[in-house]
């Protein structure tokens, strides 16, 4: 063969090797875009726990208050009640609570609540419907749990009343939203920044009031959390 001729050759060569090699580089960028398309992930929706005046609440006050809206009955059964709100970009969400369980006589109820001017209503007759999802021993007063190791003495649970309870509410919605089986409750919309996607969102603030009893007879403490968390508006 000519040299004329193998440069040729390896010039049609050079051109198809390049064209293979543009072919599976774009191949790979187009399937890393892809990749990248699938795997972005969302900003989570803000939803926070606050006092009524919108301060973040990190702690709730249960001091009994004489001259408020708290009360002590006759057998010594104590009832505290504490307005709070939740601001959240969705407007459906579902409260949780937690407990440990010293308190054999601990209860207690969240009432939705509207707002007018700087005072907040709510009627005793309606509560927020929920259950707990896991059960209670048999004396009703334990968790039933599996043992965990951080509760564990020798093979045996040091304290039965530290397995904290759950118990999970039904979504709250605004009526547009509403299903069978949810609550209703009133939402005050307001359009903000929101820090976490930086952007203008409308806020859902819904106000609530949460009714905590027991029985004050013996010096025992437990462990009380409220939690919220959106829930996708369809």
């Amino acid at each position: 063969m000519k040299d004329g001729t193998k440069k040729k050759w390896w010039m049609v060569y050079s051109i198809i090797l390049i064209i293979i090699l543009i072919g599976i580089t774009y191949a790979w960028f187009v399937q890393n875009s892809s990749m990248t398309t699938l795997l972005s992930i969302e900003k989570p929706d803000t939803i926070t726990i606050s006092d009524v005046d919108g301060a973040d609440m990190t702690e709730l006050d249960l001091d009994y208050r004489e001259g408020t809206n708290d009360k002590k009955d006759s057998d010594g059964t104590i009832h505290i009640l504490r307005p709070l709100c939740i601001k959240s970009t969705s407007p459906i969400h579902q409260l949780e609570i937690v407990h440990t369980t010293n308190l054999a006589s601990l209860n207690f109820n969240i009432y939705p609540a509207t707002k007018d001017g700087d005072s907040y209503t709510f009627d005793s007759a309606t509560k927020v419907p929920g259950n707990y999802v896991n059960e209670k021993s048999t004396n009703s007063k334990t968790a039933r749990e599996e043992v965990l190791d951080n509760y564990k003495s020798q093979g045996d649970v040091a304290d039965t009343h530290a397995y904290p309870l759950y118990w999970l509410a039904v979504n709250c919605a605004i009526e547009d939203k509403l299903q069978s089986g949810w609550q209703k409750v009133t939402s005050y919309p307001n359009t903000e920044f929101d820090v976490s996607t930086k952007s203008e969102k409308i806020f859902y603030y819904t106000y609530y009031y949460l009714e905590i009893s027991w029985k004050e007879t013996t010096k025992e403490t437990d462990l009380f959390y409220i939690m919220a968390q959106n829930i996708a508006a369809e």
